[in-house]
């Protein structure tokens, strides 16, 4: 049996398993990142909060990327060794590495 999760199910199952991992701005665009990478998934809450993160800011990638001395260099380095989902200002969401 198989079940079409929508983008409010994805919030809502996120959300109530691991209601402080992703602001509800960084989670629409997660939802839609995976399911335009592969609509054909199935839907493990736990493994999407395990193999992703959201930060607030550039700052808080520091604990991700060391040297690095603006924006820009942060955010380039962050590229080089991850994919990033979306690089907005107060929300930056990244894969694991």
């Amino acid at each position: 049996m198989k079940v079409t999760v929508t983008r409010d199910m994805f919030l809502e199952e996120i959300k109530k398993i691991r209601p402080e991992n992703f602001s509800h701005r960084g989670l629409g665009a997660l939802f839609d990142y995976l399911e335009n990478l592969e609509p054909e998934t199935d839907f493990d809450p736990v493994a999407i909060c395990c193999e992703f993160s959201e930060v607030k800011g550039v700052d808080d990638v520091g604990e991700y990327i060391d040297d690095c001395e603006d924006e820009g260099e942060v955010r380039a380095a962050l590229e080089e060794r991850t994919e990033v989902i979306l690089w907005e200002p107060g929300c930056i969401v990244f894969r694991e590495f």
